[in-house]
Parts: structure tokens; C-alpha cells; sequence
């Protein structure tokens, strides 16, 4: 072989053994992904070098990210952007504003996306709830005091200026009662066991007069009674007698005849026809809320996006440390498959690592043809 011909078999060699190093070299950066075994003995560079170090790196990378890329001076930078906050902005409008305009009813909003099971039910035993307890804070408050410290002086005034209709009321129901067939009825009851109890004078009455004579006689007399201004008069001043004493309890003494379940029963019809919220739960979203959608979207979006806001940069380290930033990358990169790692980094990479094998090459070429001109003088 002549000197050109070991120079370029040299070069060749070379070339081979520094390309296929590289190429060797990179493969062995991700395989093999597990360690190799011949009986006991682990065989070296297994596995290769970033399955071996993969917890190390994944725990640099998580120090990394949180102590580096994604910090809470970063962060709220980008809170401070007005751009940004203006963007946020637009889109919870957009969002909420799809919301508002759907023709689900607010009953099966609630049941489908709060998981709100019968909301009317529900709305219901929340309402008889918030009533209980209201009913025992001021139970708790007031049971020591009387009703004439607790109920403010305009009140009792008028309840004083009430008194009198209460009387024409009571009055007038005593009349109309006993004008019907059912007070007549009952009066002969009376009559009849008035008379009975009187022995043979009472006999002798009811011989003499008869029942409903007697009935038709004492009725209008009764009538007329009620009427008598002086009657009025009396009954008034019992009333009025009544309510000071009334106003002279304790609150506590006053609820022990009252039952809290038949109290709370009592007011709650009336609150809840007095409630919209009731009705609403029947009609689509769209509807509920369309008086109020503009001042919605316009005013309370911004101010409660800007709030919002402000409460996440307040909180902001406190909640990236309970993010644990590092622990999750960590756990992210553990759990990364290494064939797809092997495969980004080598799609992203392919030129350069091919440039690396090249290089190899080129570098083992040049080693070669050196050592084939050594040869060459040596053999001199």
C-alpha cells in the first residue's frame, strides 16, 4: 500500500471511529432507560445518563422554576399590566354574558352546575334555617327585657292609636257571631244549661217561656249592649289594661307558650311569596337577570375582576407556596415518559446532534491522516 493509500485508510478509520463515538455518545444520553444486568454484575453507562440522574434533574428543575421562572415578583408584574387586566376583564364578561343568556331555567342551573339537588327545597329548609337561628339570636338578646324596652316608643304609640279599631274589631266579630245561626245556637246551649242547673225554676221558666223565645229576647238585648258607648268604653279600657301589663313581661316569659317550629311555620308562606327568589327558580336565566344584565356586565365584572385581582397579588406568595411549584414539576418530570423526552429533545435537536456525529468525524478523520503521516516518517 503507498503512502497516500494509508494516509486516506488512516483518515477512513478515523472518520468511522469518531463519527460512531458521537453517534454512540448521544444515544447513551437517554439508553438504555433501565440498568443492565450479566448475572449480578450491572453493567456500566446503564442506564444511561438522564434515566440515572432523572431525579436529580427533576428536582433541579423544580428548584428552578420556582425560585427562577415562575416567582412571585414575575407573577404580579404581569397582574400589574394593564393590558393584561383589561384582557381578563373582557373575557369573564364574555363568559358571564353567555351565561346570563341561557334559557335553562335557574332551577336546573342550579342542579346541574352547583349539583343543587330540588332547589326549591333546598331554598326552602336554607330559609326555615337562617329563620331559626334569627329567631334564637334574638331570643339570646332580648329574652331578660320586656316588650316595653324592647319595642321602640313610635311603635307603641302606635299600637295605642291601634286600640281603638282592635275594639270596633272585637265588637263588631261579637255581634256578627252572635246574629248567626251558630251564636244563636250556642246561646241556646247556654240557655239550656243555665236552666237545667236552676232545678224546678228553671222548669218552670222553660215551661213558660220557651227556649227560642227567650233566645229571641236576650239576643237583641245583647245586641244593643255592644253598641252602648259604655260597653265600648270598657272593653277599651280592659284592652288598653291588658297591653300595659302585656308590655310589663319579660320576652322569655312570653315565648314559653310559643312553639319555635309552629312560629317559623307561620311567617314562612308569607315570606317566601314575599321572596322573588322563589318564583325565579322557575323562569329561564335569561329572563331573571335581563333588567340587570348591562349594570352586570359593565360595572360589577370590572370591579369584581379588579378585586379579584388584587386579592391574588395580596396572597400571591402565600399561594405559590401552596402551590408547591417544585414539587410539581417534579412530579411532572418523574412521571414523563423518557421515550417522549428522548423524542422532543431529539426532534428539536436533530441537526445539531447530526453536526456533533459530523464532527466526530471530521476530528477522527484529521486524527487519522496524523497518524498516518507518523507512520509514514517513522517507517523512515
Amino acid at each position: 500500500m503507498g503512502e497516500f493509500g494509508i494516509i486516506l485508510f488512516m483518515m477512513i478509520v478515523g472518520a468511522a471511529v469518531g463519527g460512531l463515538t458521537n453517534l454512540l455518545a448521544i444515544k447513551m444520553l437517554f439508553r438504555p432507560y433501565k440498568e443492565m444486568k450479566i448475572g449480578s454484575i450491572v453493567l456500566p453507562f446503564t442506564p444511561g445518563l438522564i434515566p440515572k440522574r432523572r431525579l436529580d434533574i427533576a428536582n433541579q428543575l423544580g428548584q428552578t422554576v420556582s425560585k427562577y421562572l415562575v416567582t412571585s415578583e414575575g407573577i404580579e408584574q404581569k397582574l400589574n399590566n394593564p393590558a393584561f387586566q383589561l384582557e381578563v376583564t373582557k373575557w369573564v364578561q364574555v363568559e358571564v354574558d353567555k351565561l346570563l343568556k341561557t334559557d335553562l331555567p335557574l332551577s336546573l342551573i342550579l342542579e346541574n352546575s352547583l349539583h343543587v339537588k330540588e332547589p326549591k327545597k333546598w331554598l326552602s329548609n336554607k330559609l326555615e334555617e337562617y329563620l331559626g337561628q334569627a329567631y334564637d339570636r334574638m331570643l339570646s338578646k332580648y329574652e331578660h327585657l320586656t316588650i316595653d324596652e324592647v319595642l321602640p316608643a313610635n311603635l307603641q304609640e302606635k299600637v295605642e292609636d291601634w286600640i281603638p279599631a282592635l275594639r270596633e274589631m272585637v265588637l263588631n266579630q261579637l255581634k256578627e257571631y252572635l246574629s248567626s245561626s251558630e251564636g244563636k245556637e250556642r246561646m241556646n246551649q247556654m240557655i239550656e244549661h243555665y236552666l237545667l242547673n236552676k232545678g224546678t225554676i228553671g222548669n218552670m221558666l222553660k215551661m213558660f217561656l220557651g227556649n227560642d223565645r227567650l233566645v229571641d229576647k236576650i239576643q237583641p238585648q245583647l245586641n244593643k249592649l255592644l253598641t252602648d258607648s259604655h260597653t265600648e268604653e270598657m272593653v277599651e279600657r280592659l284592652i288598653r289594661k291588658e297591653w300595659k301589663k302585656l308590655r310589663m313581661k319579660p320576652i322569655s316569659q312570653l315565648t314559653q307558650s310559643l312553639n319555635k317550629e309552629k312560629v317559623i311555620q307561620s311567617f314562612l308562606p308569607t315570606i317566601k311569596d314575599e321572596l322573588p327568589v322563589f318564583k325565579w327558580l322557575d323562569e329561564p336565566l335569561s329572563k331573571v337577570i335581563k333588567p340587570y344584565q348591562p349594570q352586570i356586565i359593565e360595572q360589577y365584572i370590572p370591579s369584581f375582576t379588579a378585586f379579584i385581582l388584587r386579592q391574588v397579588k395580596k396572597h400571591l406568595t402565600s399561594i405559590l407556596k401552596s402551590l408547591q411549584l417544585d414539587v410539581i414539576v417534579k412530579e411532572q418530570v418523574e412521571q414523563f415518559p423518557l421515550d417522549k423526552l428522548e423524542e422532543i429533545v431529539v426532534s428539536i435537536a436533530r441537526k445539531e446532534l447530526m453536526m456533533i456525529a459530523y464532527l466526530g468525524g471530521i476530528i477522527g478523520g484529521l486524527i487519522g491522516v496524523v497518524q498516518g503521516l507518523i507512520v509514514i516518517l517513522w517507517s523512515f
